[in-house]
C-alpha cells in the first residue's frame, strides 16, 4: 500500500511542476489540449493536494539529503567518519570542524531544499480558501502546510540558529533574521496550532499527524531546555494512545515491519530511482557480499570502535552495526578494532533498485518521546520512579540491565540519558543536538583532537545566501 500511495504523491508532484514551470512556446502549439493557469490549478482539490505532495516532497529527508542529514548531525560527533568517493571533501570538513560557509551541502541540501518546502507551505496556505474543500479536508491540509513549515524551520534552527521567517507567499519586505524569541515564539506556536488542526491518524502513509506535530513540539522544548513544557508535550504525545515502542530493535527498520506503532513520523522510501534510502550504498564494505541489485559506492562511512565498545553488555541495539563478515570466498574480515564498523540499521533490502532502497527514514520515533520526558523530568527535579520507569521501558527491549531510584544522582542520571540516546538513535541524526544540549559538542571534539571552536555550536549561514540576501552571518564566519 505504501509503494501505491508514493508513487501517486510523485506523480501529482510532476502535475503541479508542468503547471507552475515557465511553458515552451513551441513544444506546447501542438498538444495544448487544456491549460490551467497557476491561479485555476490552485482554486482546485487537485491542485491543493499537488501543492501539498511537493511541500512534502521538498520536506523529506530520502536519497543523498538523508545522507546529508545524517552527516550534520553526526560527522562532528563520536559516532562516526567518512572516507574515499565524491563526497570525502565535504564529509571531512564536518568530521574535522574545518568547514566553512562555501560547502555545497550547506546551500543545497540543508538550507534551500528547507525554504523550497516552505515556500510551498505559504502557497498552499494563502490560496487554500479558493479550493472547493470541506471543513475537514481544509483542515487536515492547513494542518500540514503548518507542521511542515515548522518542521523545516526547526532544524534550520537547528543547524544555523535563527533564521529569516517567510510565513507569506505575497509579502514583500526587507529580508532579515529573527531575533532568538521571535524564533522561539515562532516555532511553538506554529507547532501548537498545527496540532489542533491535524487528525490523529491519516488515509495517506507519510502525512503529518496530531501526534507528529506535538512530537516535535516536544523536541523543540526538550532542544531549547524548556524542561516543565518539554515533560507536558511528551506527556500529551503519550496520551494520544496511538504509540509503543516496537518489540524488536533490530528488526524495527527492515522494509517489512518499517510501518509500525514506534515511527511517529518519517521520509517514505521506495525502490525507485531518487526515491530511496541510500544508507547501505555507503555503508557496504567493498567485499561484504550484497546482492547484485545492491550499489556500494566508494564513499565509506565508518564507526569509531570507541563508539562500538560503548555499548552495554548484550545490548541488542549493537546488532544493528557490522563488525565482522564473510566473503563471498569464505574468508573472514574483521572491522572492529580498526575504526572501520558500519551501521546496518536499515538492514539491506533484497528488492533494492541499486543504490534506492524501501526502508523509511525515522525522523521521530516513540522511544525519543519517552526518553525527552525522562530528561525532563529528571531536570525539574531529578531522577524519580516515573523518569527511571521511561529509560528503563526502552532498555528492557535493548536487553540491558535496568537503572535503579537511588542509585543514580541527578547528573549521573543526565548522563545515563545522554549515553542511551546515543545507543538509541545512532544514524538517525541527533546527537549533535544532544551534545549541545548538554554541553559537550565542542569539548568532546577537542578531546578528538579537533581544533573545534565555541563559535561552531552553529553552522554557517551558505555563502550564496549571505551573498543574494545580506542577512547577517553567524559570528566566527565572517
Amino acid at each position: 500500500m505504501k509503494k501505491k500511495i508514493f508513487n501517486k504523491l510523485v506523480y501529482l508532484g510532476i502535475i503541479l511542476f508542468i503547471s507552475t514551470a515557465p511553458s515552451c512556446k513551441k513544444a506546447l502549439e501542438e498538444d495544448n489540449f487544456s491549460q490551467l493557469s497557476t491561479k485555476e490549478f490552485l482554486s482546485t482539490e487537485a491542485g491543493i493536494n499537488a501543492l501539498s505532495i511537493s511541500a512534502y516532497s521538498n520536506a523529506q529527508f530520502n536519497t543523498f539529503p538523508m545522507n546529508v542529514k545524517i552527516n550534520f548531525g553526526e560527522l562532528p560527533t563520536d559516532i562516526m567518519f567518512q572516507a574515499g568517493g565524491g563526497v570525502a571533501g565535504n564529509a571531512a570538513q564536518l568530521y574535522n570542524f574545518t568547514w566553512n560557509p562555501t560547502m555545497s551541502w550547506f546551500n543545497d541540501q540543508c538550507w534551500n531544499k528547507q525554504y523550497r518546502a516552505i515556500r510551498d507551505a505559504n502557497i498552499l496556505l494563502d490560496n487554500i480558501d479558493n479550493a472547493p474543500l470541506s471543513d475537514l479536508k481544509k483542515k487536515a491540509y492547513q494542518g500540514e502546510a503548518r507542521f511542515l513549515r515548522a518542521y523545516m524551520y526547526y532544524l534550520l534552527y537547528i543547524w544555523y540558529g535563527p533564521v529569516p521567517l517567510s510565513i507569506s507567499s505575497t509579502e514583500s519586505k526587507e529580508i532579515k533574521r529573527a531575533s532568538e524569541a521571535e524564533m522561539n515564539a515562532f516555532l511553538e506556536k506554529e507547532f501548537i496550532e498545527a496540532a489542533d488542526l491535524l487528525p490523529t491518524k491519516q488515509a495517506e502513509y507519510g502525512r503529518a499527524t496530531k501526534g507528529a506535530a506535538l512530537g516535535f513540539l516536544t523536541k523543540f522544548y526538550l532542544n531549547t531546555k524548556q524542561w516543565q513544557k518539554c515533560a507536558n508535550a511528551a506527556q500529551m504525545v503519550m496520551n494520544l494512545n496511538l504509540y509503543d515502542l516496537f518489540p524488536d530493535y533490530v528488526n524495527m527498520f527492515k522494509v517489512e515491519n518499517e510501518i509500525n506503532k514506534e515511527f511517529i513520523y518519517v521520509s517514505p522510501c521506495i525502490s525507485l530511482a531518487g526515491q530511496g534510502n541510500q544508507w547501505m550504498a555507503v555503508s557496504f564494505p567493498a567485499t561484504f557480499p550484497r546482492l547484485s541489485n545492491q550499489a556500494s559506492f566508494a564513499s565509506n562511512y565508518k564507526l569509531y570502535d570507541s563508539f562500538v565498545n560503548s555499548f552495554p553488555t548484550n545490548d541488542k541495539r549493537k546488532e544493528c552495526i557490522l563488525t565482522s563478515y564473510k566473503t563471498a570466498a569464505g574468508a573472514t574480515i574483521t572491522l572492529l578494532g580498526k575504526n572501520d564498523s558500519r551501521s546496518f540499521k536499515y538492514f539491506p533490502d533484497p528488492n533494492s533498485l541499486s543504490s534506492d532502497a524501501n526502508n523509511d527514514f525515522p525522523e521521530l520515533r516513540f522511544s525519543d518521546i519517552l526518553l525527552a520526558r525522562s530528561e525532563a523530568l529528571n531536570e525539574i527535579s531529578g531522577p524519580n520512579a516515573e523518569s527511571i520507569t521511561l529509560i528503563n521501558r526502552v532498555r528492557i527491549r535493548a536487553n540491558v540491565s535496568l537503572l535503579i531510584l537511588g542509585t543514580v544522582t541527578k547528573n549521573s542520571f543526565r548522563d545515563a540519558i545522554l549515553s542511551e540516546r546515543l545507543w538509541e538513535f545512532f544514524t538517525e541524526g541527533f546527537r549533535r543536538e544532544d551534545l549541545l544540549r548538554h554541553g559537550k559538542f565542542i569539548s568532546g571534539a577537542l578531546a578528538r583532537g579537533k581544533a573545534a571552536q565555541d563559535f561552531q555550536m552553529l553552522y554557517p549561514i551558505p555563502q550564496a545566501e549571505i551573498s543574494v540576501s545580506k542577512i547577517d552571518q553567524n559570528p566566527g564566519y565572517n
